[in-house]
């Protein structure tokens, strides 16, 4: 009987000891402290019971300005790159007309170039010049006129030179027209020759200017017109 009076009390503490560790709310089972989920309860996310990689939100993609801004030690800043690129300087001509030279200025400007316009004086080409030459006296060209019709040639002229004389078989613009004159002549047994035949005349030029720095040469902009590159410095001395 004091047996079964002693277990039945033990039971009982045991049953109070259980029951006060249980339901205290302030200390968990754990052992740890059972304060909020700071890290999960952050305003705009959803509980997930524990913290963990996917909580963290990624970060926005960056604009094309802070790109621009955001650069590694050592790397050239592009803008200033394009700053120090040197433009490219022609002077186009000559020109013969005026008019052909502000065509193409004004062709040109269209397309964003810097474009100076001077005049000068030049030898301008004027043909393939085909002629026989090295006569005493205008008797002798007159026979040498007679010699070349008889071959089938026309419209020649006898011309006095620096005390000789010559005789002008034409002025071609294609060189396939001044070398068959020439082939005929030589077969009639006259010693013609083809030169380039120039004229110093008041001509005009332009300078140009790249605004990009790039050699705009290359896509033929001149219109068939010489071209030589130049230091801009000397092309454009009041810029």
């Amino acid at each position: 009987m004091k047996n079964s009076l002693l277990f039945l009390l033990l039971l009982n503490l045991l049953v109070w000891g259980w029951y006060s560790w249980v339901g205290n709310d302030s200390v968990p089972a754990s052992g740890y402290s059972s304060a909020p989920n700071v890290a999960n309860n952050r305003v705009g996310l959803p509980e997930t019971g524990a913290a963990s990689g996917n909580d963290v939100e990624p970060a926005p993609e960056p604009t094309p300005d802070v790109a621009r801004a955001v650069r590694l030690p050592g790397q050239a800043d592009p803008d200033q790159a394009a700053k120090n690129i040197e433009p490219v300087c022609n002077r186009v001509g000559p020109f013969a007309e005026e008019s052909e030279a502000d065509a193409l200025s004004t062709s040109l400007e269209s397309r964003g170039l810097t474009v100076r316009k001077s005049a000068g004086v030049d030898d301008i080409w004027m043909g393939h010049w085909v002629k026989v030459t090295g006569f005493d006296d205008r008797a002798a060209a007159g026979k040498s006129i007679q010699r070349l019709k008889a071959g089938g040639l026309s419209d020649l002229y006898a011309m006095e030179s620096d005390g000789r004389w010559e005789v002008s078989l034409g002025l071609f613009r294609k060189k396939d027209s001044a070398d068959r004159v020439l082939a005929t002549a030589l077969k009639a047994g006259e010693p013609a020759i083809m030169v380039d035949r120039t004229k110093a005349q008041n001509v005009y030029f332009l300078s140009v200017k790249s605004s990009v720095g790039s050699d705009v040469s290359a896509d033929g902009l001149w219109g068939g017109a010489g071209s030589e590159k130049k230091a801009c410095d000397s092309l454009f001395e009041q810029d």
